[in-house]
């Protein structure tokens, strides 16, 4: 089971529901019974009359996210509940162990250290102590590797024109390899053009 946010909750019905009903059903329970919020995020656990299914609701990322599970033998140990409780909340660990069909009442825990309340007050810009050093929203990166489409220009990067604008000597030193080259492809050219002199034959003497 993954490790949920303190703010998410998990709220175990005390009533056993029909487990015909799905997203719709279980959420009208929530809405008109309950009187809870079905898109903070919270998980909503529900329990088949012979203890033996449960079905888990949760709102994320714009749509309903309904878990199902049943057991193929036995049922589901339960936690005590109160006369006026519409159910338990319970943490992450006790639902674990509660799909994994162990008997939270009787799992003992050792006390656990918390900070004392003045560190546990949550300042007033947004619960962040510094909420100027983030930003609000990612910037958009170009991946690494991928090929630019055909018929764009591009650019020369502001770093290497500044480095060509404040060295001269490089712009002159390119223009003369540039001027050699052109020399010497010139040369080759005319040394190609040039016809091979012919050697005159040897004259017999008789």
């Amino acid at each position: 089971m993954p490790l949920l946010p303190r703010a998410v909750r998990i709220l175990l019905a005390r009533e056993p529901v029909d487990m015909r009903n799905s997203i719709d059903g279980l959420a009208a329970i929530v809405r008109a019974e309950w009187k809870e919020s079905l898109y903070a995020g919270h998980l909503f656990v529900f329990v088949s009359r012979r203890g033996d299914k449960v079905k888990i609701l949760s709102w994320d990322a714009g749509g309903f996210v309904l878990t199902y599970k049943r057991l193929e033998q036995g049922r589901f140990r339960l936690p005590a509940f109160g006369e006026d409780a519409l159910g338990a909340q319970l943490d992450a660990t006790q639902l674990a162990m509660l799909l994994d069909g162990i008997d939270v009442t009787h799992v003992r825990r050792p006390g656990k250290w918390a900070p004392p309340p003045a560190a546990e007050a949550m300042p007033a810009s947004g619960g962040l102590v510094f909420p100027e050093r983030w930003q609000r929203s990612m910037r958009r990166t170009s991946a690494s590797g991928v090929s630019e489409p055909k018929g764009s220009s591009r650019k020369t990067s502001p770093s290497k024109s500044a480095w060509a604008a404040s060295n001269p000597s490089s712009r002159s030193s390119s223009g003369l390899s540039s001027e050699r080259r052109a020399r010497s492809s010139s040369a080759s050219k005319t040394s190609c053009a040039r016809p091979r002199a012919t050697r005159p034959g040897r004259v017999k003497r008789r």
